[in-house]
């Protein structure tokens, strides 16, 4: 499935929404400056292998499990 540029912003601003209800980070009016960097880089990341032609959904599923991998790593206790 190909999504538009459109699309993506349209699909990252509902996302983000869903992040700052649960999850606000530095605020749901002021997110962070390092939510907003991590915001951009993903957006830059996501626009750039879309406009690749790759399917929307498998680099959602891949920048997911990126960033679980990360966390987990991060949080491990084996630091």
């Amino acid at each position: 499935m190909k999504i538009t540029r459109s699309q993506l912003k349209q699909l990252i601003k509902e996302e983000s929404q869903h992040l700052n209800e649960f999850y606000p980070i530095g605020g749901k009016e002021t997110p962070s400056p390092d939510w907003m960097a991590f915001r951009n880089a993903a957006w830059k990341a996501a626009a750039g292998f879309i406009d690749a032609g790759m399917e929307a959904d498998g680099i959602e599923r891949a920048m997911i499990d990126d960033i679980q991998a990360m966390i987990r790593e991060m949080t491990s206790e084996d630091d």
